[in-house]
């Protein structure tokens, strides 16, 4: 960053703010035209793939610390093992959101993770909803 933008930047703290909240619908559109494009999603498939090869280890020990700090309680040791055996329940293609019936289920959602065989299938905004309402 050229010297003349970190003194700007100094004096205006919260330009970056204002800039988007003036600009939010048009920036928002052009985020999403940008989000569509296969060329830019493959070049962040490839980048994403990269870093994650590079920081293997910043990776594992974040790994082993969330491990370590949820591990321990009873509930998430039997949320943990449901989990893991979803996962290896696959989702059937061309299967739709069991909500919403309109978009393409690509995730797993437990009910009750004592019965770790019995999961729905979800589209992601379906999946948000659940856990964030």
């Amino acid at each position: 960053m050229e010297e003349k933008q970190k003194r700007f930047l100094n004096k205006n703290p919260n330009y970056h703010k204002e800039y988007y909240q003036k600009n939010k619908i048009r920036l928002d559109k052009k985020a999403k035209e940008y989000k569509k494009d296969e060329k830019i999603k493959e070049k962040y498939r490839k980048y994403n793939k990269n870093w994650k090869i590079k920081n293997k280890e910043r990776i594992d020990t974040g790994n082993k610390i969330y491990k370590k700090k949820y591990s321990k309680k009873k509930e998430n040791k039997i949320k943990i093992k449901a989990q893991t055996i979803a996962q290896k329940i696959p989702i059937p293609k061309k299967r739709l959101c069991e909500m919403c019936n309109k978009n393409l289920a690509i995730l797993r959602h437990h009910e009750n993770y004592n019965k770790p065989l019995e999961v729905k299938y979800l589209c992601k905004i379906c999946h948000y909803k659940i856990h964030h309402s």
